[in-house]
């Protein structure tokens, strides 16, 4: 479960360009839950997921995951976590393009790497369930945005995380590409996952458990 009681999150506090970017967010995601989180640019939904997602650790308030609590973390604890407990899809991928789709999947398995025979194996298998298998020898480069962010989804769960957090992940890929990946974070939200989605989408909200809206650094 992730849990959060009053979380605060100001940029450039004191200074002429402050920003209040969170306000005071009260949340609660159960194990295995598909949430939207909604709001207009600006309003505080991306600083909240990287909050989430323990890339950001500048907060007030309290942050527990899995039962513990994130600012009583050393850093090394916090990387691990990134590592082994979460998975990330961003909007614009994020893939290192001049790399194959095998090697951009297996980048998180750098750290805490098993032997390559069992990481091929579940690059080849993970490849296979997102229908990208006959591309792993090809150039991220060349492919479209729907195969891009199959390749970011298999790069996220190659470490075989809870939690997947997706900031926009249809945000840069038309209707039926889109479509395919909302398809794919529900088939995976059904097999145990826990998956939070940002989105501006109200169609890809709809496929969620709950939706929260926030607003100007709060949940509305």
């Amino acid at each position: 479960m992730l849990i959060l009681k009053d979380v605060k999150r100001t940029f450039n506090p004191g200074k002429p360009n402050e920003v209040r970017a969170l306000r005071g967010v009260n949340l609660e995601i159960a194990d295995g839950e598909m949430l939207a989180i909604m709001g207009a640019s600006g309003s505080g939904k991306s600083t909240l997921l990287h909050i989430l997602g323990c890339l950001d650790d500048g907060f007030d308030g309290e942050y527990s995951l899995s039962g513990k609590s994130v600012h009583a973390l050393s850093r090394r604890e916090l990387a691990e976590i990134r590592n082994s407990e979460l998975g990330v899809v961003l909007q614009n991928f994020g893939l290192i393009e001049n790399m194959s789709v095998a090697d951009n999947i297996a980048v998180p398995s750098y750290i805490g790497r098993g032997t390559d025979k069992e990481l091929n194996k579940k690059i080849a298998a993970l490849a296979e369930k997102l229908g990208i298998a006959d591309k792993l020898k090809t150039d991220v480069s060349e492919l479209s945005g729907g195969q891009k962010q199959r390749v970011a989804i298999a790069r996220a769960l190659i470490k075989s995380p809870k939690i997947i957090l997706a900031d926009e992940p249809t945000g840069a890929l038309d209707r039926e590409n889109s479509r395919q990946i909302v398809a794919i974070l529900s088939e995976l939200n059904a097999e145990g996952y826990t998956v939070v989605i940002v989105t501006h989408d109200p169609g890809v909200a709809q496929k969620c458990h709950r939706t929260v809206n926030i607003s100007d650094g709060v949940i509305a």
